[in-house]
């Protein structure tokens, strides 16, 4: 069986109680088959096991389906970046209180 990387998360703790998903990628073919859940999912047990107790991370702001993908973990809205990707488009600062 041949074995490839189909996706990856990466991030970071910032504080003794925060942590900043940095990000998440999967290729295009293996979208919509759970594959940034499951990364999410892992990135999360991480943290917990950090002791975070809140995560956030910036998305485009023209980007729904990521939104959405992002609401469905319990990211909400903070507050908008202007410009934050190279003045091209703007972002959206999401975070999620981490759960037991």
């Amino acid at each position: 069986m041949k074995k490839e990387i189909l996706g990856f998360a990466i991030g970071r703790i910032e504080t003794d109680r925060s942590a900043h998903v940095l990000t998440l990628d999967v290729v295009p073919e293996a979208r919509r088959r759970k594959i940034g859940t499951a990364l999410m999912a892992s990135l999360h047990d991480a943290f917990k096991e950090q002791r975070v107790v809140m995560s956030f991370l910036e998305v485009d702001s023209a980007d729904q389906g990521a939104q959405l993908f992002y609401q469905a973990m319990n990211y909400r809205y903070v507050e908008t970046l202007r410009g934050y990707y190279g003045g091209r488009s703007d972002a959206f600062r999401l975070k999620r209180v981490m759960t037991a």
